[in-house]
């Protein structure tokens, strides 16, 4: 961290460039970035579509999804919308504007992931990020990496940072009249629930489709059978499931009933 924002302070570039030593860029990122920033003055960030690339015997199974996801996440809007979900970008591909660091500080030091952090406040003083819609480098999955071994990197540090942010996030866009209600029982949702509550955001209902979750749930959680989703503009929903697939079925029924996404809903992973 103290790096990073030592090579940023004596750059004498307005743009920032990351990468590690031990990863690939092809021969037109720098250009491709560039170029898009001279043609968007209205860009802060820019970061492309990334190779994973195993390096070693460990599993990358769980890094290979990562990737899979966060290179279908490249526009700004779509970075907005999916931001609580995991970090949209892969740490080494992005280039940024240097005076952001000036208008809202470099990164942080903290019990959290410092590049998500920046990414997050960044986001949060709607910063407009998107990706060069092509794959121009090749990032390396070592089993030293920090976001394995780090412990500002654990879920829980994640889980936090997420709370943290979209509390900011909600007392900027969901009317404070609106009650907060949730999408998922499971131990990962209640324990971000936990967290939600920790930076006062009540969640006031929680929707699930198994019914033994909703039979089984403790007295401080009001679960019920996600039928009872009212009309929209009663509540604002925040989606707690994890899992690509039950996302995706979760958004097209929110879709099909007239939600509108960061309107009457937004996922949080």
């Amino acid at each position: 961290m103290d790096a990073l924002n030592y090579g940023i302070a004596v750059s004498g570039s307005d743009l920032i460039a990351r990468m590690d030593s031990d990863d690939k860029m092809f021969p037109s990122r720098l250009f491709e970035q560039v170029r898009l920033f001279n043609l968007r003055k209205d860009i802060g960030l820019v970061a492309t579509l990334v190779k994973h690339v195993p390096a070693g015997s460990h599993d990358t199974r769980g890094h290979q999804n990562y990737v899979k996801w966060t290179n279908k996440i490249i526009s700004s809007q779509d970075i907005s919308i999916n931001r609580f979900i995991e970090s949209p970008f892969s740490h080494p591909s992005v280039m940024f504007r240097k005076e952001l660091i000036s208008k809202y500080g470099g990164y942080q030091n903290g019990d959290f992931p410092e590049d998500y952090e920046m990414w997050l406040r960044f986001l949060q003083n709607h910063v407009k990020m998107e990706k060069i819609n092509s794959v121009l480098l090749e990032w390396s999955d070592r089993g030293n990496r920090l976001s394995r071994c780090d412990p500002r990197y654990r879920l829980e540090a994640f889980q936090k940072l997420k709370a943290q942010y979209l509390k900011y996030w909600i007392e900027s866009n969901v009317p404070p009249s609106l009650p907060i209600h949730g999408w998922g029982a499971g131990k990962f949702a209640r324990k971000q629930i936990h967290y939600l509550r920790e930076y006062g955001i009540r969640i006031n209902s929680i929707y699930d489709v198994d019914f033994k979750k909703i039979r089984s749930a403790r007295n401080d959680y009001n679960v019920v059978h996600y039928n009872e989703v009212p009309q929209p503009g009663l509540c604002f929903i925040v989606v707690l499931t994890g899992g690509n697939k039950v996302r995706g079925e979760v958004n097209d029924f929110l879709v099909k009933k007239g939600y509108e996404v960061e309107k009457h809903y937004l996922h949080l992973a």
